[in-house]
């Protein structure tokens, strides 16, 4: 049995959407750092959304909606994205701004080419979803779900460790497939257990998570947020984890907002915006950018 879909989710996803975008646009220091639980924001949503719509799924069914899902238009996005450009070169007698190395990185989805990484990211956390789901299931005390989202922190951190001292031949391949994907999984296993938590276990769990997220830095060191961030550490997923569960306890007590039309619009549509303002990241970066120099001088 389907249950009923919470509006909060959609807030929460319009609130990741619209971060991710700012991102984008240039702006720097405390507001970068401030918004970067935008990801792991919609990491907690994938797992919100498993809880009330897919967990009865069975896994190959379910493989196969996240893959036509999250890759399918990633991939199409990909073509017209690089078939545009090299029209609009072609028109413009401007260089080839795409070289193929560049377009068959972006097609693996590797994290520094396309921005298109964080929808392979998502397709990986969902395929494990199941199994988080089925550990949520085996813990309803507070030292239970601590302890369990501490041993998935503990893995992550084997894993980055694992990536250091492999053969550098395999280590951008496991690093791109393994801790970049996993890292937001202890985000998304929380996301799993909200709905079903009491509002004093959310508070131990926001103070655990604070007090983690501090010793994270006392131990790897003060850096920018996303200096953590590729792949997910400690710092970067425990921030995350403390900003996602202070806004659930916002919205614990949501009736509805006059705000409900405009963020669940973002929330339906935040995969098609996404790409969206990709197409506007390039435009400026390969035309504009240039134009606003000239006029400047």
């Amino acid at each position: 049995m389907k249950i009923p879909r919470d509006q909060k989710i959609d807030h929460l996803r319009a609130l990741a959407i619209v971060c991710i975008i700012l991102a984008h646009t240039g702006v720097q220091g405390i507001i970068f750092n401030v918004r970067c639980f935008d990801v792991p924001l919609m990491a907690f949503c994938l797992g919100i959304s498993y809880f009330y719509s897919s967990k009865n799924i069975p896994y190959l069914a379910y493989c196969k909606k996240r893959f036509r899902r999250l890759l399918v238009p990633t991939y199409l996005f990909l073509i017209v994205l690089f078939v545009t450009f090299f029209s609009l070169d072609t028109l413009t007698n401007s260089p080839v701004h795409f070289q193929p190395d560049y377009i068959l990185r972006a097609f693996f989805l590797d994290t520094g080419y396309g921005y298109a990484w964080i929808m392979r990211t998502f397709f990986f956390v969902s395929l494990v979803m199941p199994f988080l789901y089925k550990l949520s299931q085996k813990v309803t005390t507070f030292s239970g779900i601590l302890g369990l989202f501490s041993l998935l922190l503990a893995v992550q951190v084997f894993f980055i460790y694992l990536a250091k001292i492999l053969p550098e031949t395999y280590q951008f391949i496991f690093v791109q497939l393994v801790p970049l994907a996993f890292g937001y999984c202890p985000i998304a296993f929380i996301g799993l257990l909200v709905s079903k938590m009491t509002v004093k276990q959310l508070i131990q769990l926001t103070i655990a998570t604070f007090c983690y997220f501090i010793t994270s830095f006392y131990v790897l060191g003060l850096h920018g947020l996303t200096f953590y961030k590729y792949p997910p550490q400690l710092p970067f997923i425990l921030y995350g984890c403390f900003c996602v569960l202070c806004l659930w306890l916002l919205l614990i007590k949501y009736k509805g907002s006059f705000l409900t039309p405009i963020t669940n619009y973002l929330s339906l549509h935040s995969q098609e915006l996404y790409f969206i303002h990709i197409f506007y990241v390039y435009i400026y970066e390969f035309y504009l950018s240039k134009a606003g120099n000239l006029l400047n001088n």
